[in-house]
């Protein structure tokens, strides 16, 4: 087994061990790292352990919206979304807000446009992400024990110094 130095980790890599490090967390299962990508008999072999893995794990870290290993998802700058309150002219009793925010491939489309309460942004991003598509990742969702945690991270704001 070698050692993987850290600056040579792609960026949603880094991201997944400074996340790790700062929950306490000592082991990554890395997929991409411990499955030789392209290989059938390696494939056949360790996705059979797969259901294992994800069973007796304590969190499961899916970068949902990433269009690539740089792409990263600890956000490095302020959520852009913007909060607008209002009050019914008609009954001073309701109230609300809406939250807009811009969601990449969505700029013009009606299927986001929805009335009711905002919804968090990541349950946007897991819904229009590729991630959801994949047939392998099927197992993510499927195989957690009743002890983990499956968290779906798109630009999770996070302060480095902390991490």
């Amino acid at each position: 087994m070698q050692r993987i130095p850290i600056e040579t980790l792609p960026q949603t890599l880094l991201d997944a061990v400074l996340v790790c490090r700062a929950l306490g967390v000592r082991y990554l299962w890395v997929y991409v790292l411990c499955i030789i990508q392209g290989d059938k008999v390696d494939w056949e072999r360790e996705s059979a352990t797969m259901a294992n893995v994800y069973s007796h794990s304590f969190l499961t870290v899916c970068a949902a919206q990433g269009d690539s290993c740089q792409s990263g998802f600890l956000k490095r700058h302020p959520p852009s979304q913007v909060e607008i309150s209002f009050h019914s002219s008609l009954d001073p009793s309701v109230a609300g807000k809406y939250s807009l925010r811009k969601v990449p491939g969505l700029q013009h489309s009606r299927d986001f446009l929805e009335s009711g309460p905002p919804k968090h942004p990541f349950a946007v991003d897991v819904g229009y992400s590729s991630w959801n598509s994949r047939g392998w990742t099927f197992q993510e969702v499927k195989i957690e024990s009743s002890g983990s945690h499956l968290w779906h991270i798109h630009d999770l704001p996070m302060c480095r110094q902390h991490l």
